[in-house]
């Protein structure tokens, strides 16, 4: 396994990622992101992420047995086309001081809800537990 001391510093997960997001962006053109989940200890883990793109979004208590989890994003192509309010990305580089880059990013995330946008922006993520999770996924399979 590429996680097991000997293979780490190979770049095997980097390359698996890598991957992933190209193959997937050529059969999925339209998905405007991709999501994981890194237990909330696995510094290596989220370090790799983050070297790739990815950023944290929320937090998910008990995902694991023993631990919490972040869930985190990648941003494709079809989320960078989204469109964005200039009023909105304004009030949150000029007033708030927050840079344009971050603005835009954080209201293409949260499709130009403010509120959203800010709470990204300031760390004051979501957070669920396994259990809310997965009653939310049973909800949308049953088309509730």
């Amino acid at each position: 396994e590429a996680h097991q001391a000997p293979l780490r510093g190979c770049r095997i997960g980097e390359f698996m990622l890598r991957q992933v997001a190209e193959v997937g962006l050529v059969r999925f053109p339209d998905v405007p992101c991709v999501l994981l989940k890194v237990r909330e200890d696995n510094l290596p883990g989220q370090s790799l992420y983050a070297r790739l793109g990815f950023r944290r979004f929320a937090v998910v208590h008990e995902y694991y047995d023993d631990c919490d989890a972040w869930d985190m994003m990648l941003q494709l192509g079809p989320m960078l086309r989204r469109p964005l309010r200039a009023d909105l990305v304004a009030r949150l580089s000029g007033e708030l001081g927050f840079t344009r880059a971050e603005a835009e990013v954080a209201l293409r995330w949260t499709r130009n809800d403010f509120g959203g946008a800010l709470a990204l922006l300031t760390g004051a993520v979501p957070e669920f537990t396994r259990i809310s999770l997965t009653y939310s996924a049973q909800k949308n399979i049953a088309g509730t």
